[in-house]
C-alpha cells in the first residue's frame, strides 16, 4: 500500500485517512470516501509503514512524517478544514500528529504555522486510548514479544497497555482536549462489537473529553471496520462510517469532570508487597489528613525478590503496570493533586516512569531506601516540569522531592552498587538511598540518616513522633520532613564504594571459581555427575536469591 491522494485535491477541505499496522483491503472505503461528497473533500490516505516488530523509534518517525505531510497539504491547498481518520494504530498516529502540531505532544516547540487548529474532527476507527492488551496478540506475536523484549523496544510493545509511548499519548491527549474545553474538536470513537483487540474499556477516557462520543458496529471485528468488501452488509456499515465522517454534528454535553481529591501513590519494594503493615498504616495516616478526601493508590506488583531485581528486564516489567495504575487515576482524577512516597524497588519503578514517559509527573515525591543512581538526572526532569503542579490560575508551581536514607542499608549499599558498578549495565539503579543524590538542587536530604537497615526509614524511633504520620504531612506540603540523628558509619560507605569499583573484578571471579570446580569435580567424579551437582548448585542458588 501506498500514499494516495485522491479526490478533488484543489479543495480547501481535507480529508485524512491513516492506516493500521496491518492494512486491511481498503480501495471500497478509499472509493467511498472520495464519491462521497465528490469536489468538496482532497482525500488522502497515508501509509505509515509501521511493522509490529519495528524498532520503538520508528512510531516517533511515523509521528513527524504524518505531521510533516498533513502540513504540507494544508499549506499547498490553503486548507481551511481537516479531518483525521485512523484505524487502529492509525488512529494513535492521528493523535499523535495533532498533539505535535498543536504543541502538545512533548516539550518541543511548537511548529510555527501549525494545521491542528484547522482540524473540527477525528474519527477513530478500532483505536485504544490507552492501549491494547498483549494477550490479545496473534501466537507469532506474542512469540516476539516473550523473545525480544527483554533487550529491545518495539512498535507492539509500545503500543500495548502501559507502554511508555501510548501511556505518554494517552496522557497528552487526556490534558490537551480537557483544556480546550467546547474548543476541542469532534472526537468519536467507533468500535465493532465483534473486535477481539479493541473494547469498550479501552476507550474510556472518551467520557472525560469535551465533544467525545462514541458508536459501536454490529458485526464488526477489527478489520472489519474498515474492510467493506467482506462485510456482510457493506451498504448499512458505509452509511455508519459515513455519518460520523461527513454529517454535521452538533456540540456533544460537556464531559464528565475529573476530580480534584489529591491521590496518593504508594510503592513498596523488594521482598514485600502492597500488604505489609508500613504501607497500609501510611493510607490510614494519609486519609487522616485534613481538607479534601484523599485517594491511597497502594499499587501492588507482587513479591519481587532480589534476584529478579538485579535482572533490568524483570526490573522494568512492572513498571508498565505502575504505569497502568497512574493512567487509570489521571483518566478520573487530576494530575496536579499526585503525590508519590516510594521504598526501594518503588523508587526505580517512579524514576523509569518519568524518565520514559514526560507526561507523567508529581507534586510532592518523598524516597526511601532509593535504588536510584546518585546521579539520576532530577534538574532535567524538573525542567520539563514533571515535578510540580498548576494552580488554580494555571501557574506552574515547582514540587519537592525528599530523600531519606538509613544507616546500614545493605539491599542499596551493597546490592544496587554492586549492580551499578558493572557498566555499562544497569545505569538506572544505584546507592542513592545510602550516599545521597549529586547536583539535585530540587532534592532535600539530611546529613545524618535513620536507625537500621532497608526499612529504617520506615520504622518508629524513640524520641519522634509517629514516622507514618510524618511521612503523610510531608507528602500533602504541611511540614517538612524530620531531622534523623543517626551517623552512617564510615567503613559501611567505604565497603560499598569499594565493592561498585570492583563489581566487574567480583563477577570475574565467580566465573573463574565455576570453572576451577567445575573441572575438579569432572576430574574426580566424571563430566556426568559434575554437570548434575552444577545443576543443583544452580536450583539451590535461585531458591536463595529468590528469597533473599
Amino acid at each position: 500500500m501506498v500514499n494516495v491522494d485522491a479526490g478533488n485535491t484543489k479543495s480547501d477541505r481535507l480529508l485524512v485517512y491513516v492506516t493500521g499496522l496491518r492494512p486491511p483491503k481498503t480501495t471500497a472505503l478509499l472509493n467511498e470516501l472520495v464519491s462521497a461528497e465528490p469536489n468538496v473533500w482532497w482525500v488522502y490516505q497515508h501509509d505509515h509503514r509501521l511493522k509490529p516488530w519495528g524498532f520503538a523509534r520508528n512510531l516517533e518517525r511515523a509521528v513527524r512524517k504524518l505531521d510533516v505531510a498533513i502540513g504540507s497539504r494544508v499549506r499547498e491547498g490553503q486548507v481551511k478544514e481537516v479531518r483525521l481518520i485512523g484505524h487502529s494504530v492509525g488512529g494513535l498516529l492521528v493523535r499523535a500528529a495533532y498533539l505535535r502540531s498543536a504543541g502538545s505532544y512533548s516539550n518541543e516547540t511548537a511548529d510555527s504555522n501549525p494545521w491542528a487548529p484547522k482540524v473540527t474532527r477525528l474519527v477513530l476507527l478500532g483505536s485504544p486510548n490507552s492501549g491494547y492488551q498483549p494477550m490479545k496478540m496473534n501466537p507469532v506475536l506474542w512469540l516476539l514479544y516473550v523473545i525480544i523484549t527483554p533487550f529491545f523496544r518495539y512498535t507492539a510493545e509500545e503500543v500495548k497497555r502501559g507502554g511508555y509511548w501510548i501511556t505518554n499519548l494517552r496522557l497528552r491527549w487526556l490534558e490537551h482536549t480537557i483544556a480546550l474545553g467546547a474548543m476541542s474538536p469532534i472526537i468519536y470513537n467507533v468500535l465493532g462489537d465483534a473486535d477481539d483487540i479493541v473494547k469498550l474499556k479501552d476507550i474510556e477516557d472518551q467520557a472525560f473529553m469535551p465533544n467525545s462520543r462514541k458508536l459501536e458496529l454490529r458485526g464488526a471485528d477489527h478489520a472489519g471496520l474498515v474492510e467493506l468488501d467482506n462485510s456482510a452488509d457493506s451498504q448499512s456499515r458505509w452509511r455508519d462510517l459515513k455519518k460520523v465522517i461527513f454529517d454535521p454534528l452538533g456540540k456533544q454535553a460537556a464531559a464528565n469532570q475529573r476530580s480534584k481529591a489529591p491521590v496518593y501513590f504508594i510503592e513498596h519494594g523488594i521482598r514485600t508487597d502492597s500488604m505489609d503493615d508500613w504501607i497500609s498504616n501510611i493510607s490510614d495516616a494519609v486519609m487522616k489528613l485534613p481538607g479534601k478526601p484523599s485517594i491511597v493508590n497502594a499499587h501492588n506488583y507482587g513479591f519481587f525478590s532480589a534476584w529478579q531485581f538485579a535482572l533490568p528486564f524483570n526490573r522494568r516489567t512492572n513498571v508498565h503496570s505502575f504505569l497502568v495504575a497512574y493512567g487509570e487515576a489521571a483518566q478520573t482524577h487530576d494530575p496536579n493533586g499526585f503525590q508519590f512516597f516510594g521504598h526501594s524497588n518503588g523508587t526505580f519503578m517512579m524514576g523509569r516512569s518519568m524518565k520514559m514517559v514526560s507526561a507523567v509527573r508529581f507534586r510532592r515525591i518523598m524516597l526511601a531506601g532509593s535504588v536510584l543512581p546518585t546521579d539520576f538526572p532530577w534538574t532535567e526532569y524538573d525542567e520539563r516540569r514533571q515535578i510540580g503542579c498548576f494552580d488554580e490560575n494555571g501557574q506552574w508551581q515547582q514540587g519537592d522531592v525528599h530523600n531519606d536514607r538509613a544507616a546500614k542499608d545493605g539491599p542499596v549499599g551493597i546490592l544496587a552498587a554492586i549492580l551499578h558498578g558493572m557498566w555499562p549495565f544497569n545505569q538506572d539503579i544505584g546507592s542513592a538511598g545510602s550516599r545521597g543524590f549529586t547536583n539535585a538542587p530540587i532534592v532535600t536530604d539530611h546529613p545524618l540518616t535513620w536507625k537500621g537497615g532497608h526499612a529504617g526509614a520506615l520504622g518508629e524511633h524513640e524520641g519522634y513522633g509517629t514516622r507514618m504520620d510524618q511521612i503523610a504531612n510531608f507528602l500533602s506540603g504541611e511540614d517538612p520532613s524530620c531531622e534523623p540523628q543517626k551517623k552512617r558509619p564510615f567503613w559501611f560507605r567505604f565497603v560499598s564504594m569499594f565493592l561498585q569499583a570492583i563489581a566487574w573484578g567480583i563477577v570475574a571471579v565467580m566465573v573463574w571459581g565455576l570453572y576451577s570446580l567445575f573441572g575438579v569435580a569432572a576430574a574426580g567424579w566424571g563430566v556426568e555427575i559434575a554437570t548434575v551437582v552444577y545443576v543443583g548448585v544452580a536450583v539451590l542458588l535461585y531458591i536463595l536469591f529468590r528469597t533473599f
